[in-house]
């Protein structure tokens, strides 16, 4: 939920985020994707939580890039950018 608050607020502040659906979503996609990376290959690793190591990497990138980062931007977009390029 951390992430997703920042990342909306990064939208908030800045216009290129907000300015088509395809680069919001895109944008959001890659914040997922750069979540799963860190979250398994940087703070896992560091804190050495071991049961990360048994998740299987295929899912949890889908799940981390997908099904979150790209919802993510869905419901920025259908949320917070469209009123506000509608608003112009």
């Amino acid at each position: 939920m951390i992430y997703g608050v920042a990342f909306g607020m990064a939208v908030a502040v800045m216009p290129a985020l907000r300015s088509s659906s395809t680069i919001l979503i895109a944008a959001a996609t890659a914040v997922g994707l750069v979540l799963w990376l860190v979250n398994f290959y940087l703070i896992a690793p560091a804190a050495v939580w071991a049961w990360f190591g048994n998740a299987n990497p295929v899912v949890q990138f889908l799940a981390h890039t997908f099904f979150y980062g790209s919802v993510l931007g869905i419901y920025l977009d259908r949320v917070v950018a469209n009123p506000m390029r509608r608003a112009r």
